[in-house]
């Protein structure tokens, strides 16, 4: 038996991803003054999907500190 190779068109499913993907990272981040809620951002490239948030203290907010809980 054969192998068959069917293209398929996985475009629309991936961006309902990200869009929900964003959705959720919007409802759980922390808000105190809505910056860095306001710099999550997510999409698709080529080679699978990416998402960050550009405010200069998310990775703070992501990971904790010696004084701050993540």
């Amino acid at each position: 038996i054969g192998v068959a190779s069917v293209s398929v068109d996985y475009s629309e499913a991936c961006a309902v991803f990200v869009e929900v993907f964003l959705q959720v990272a919007n409802a759980l981040v922390p808000v105190d003054t809505g910056y860095l809620r306001s710099t999550i951002d997510a999409g698709e490239s080529g080679d699978g999907f990416w998402c960050e948030a550009t405010a200069d203290y998310a990775q703070y907010v992501e990971y904790g500190t010696a004084y701050m809980d993540a």
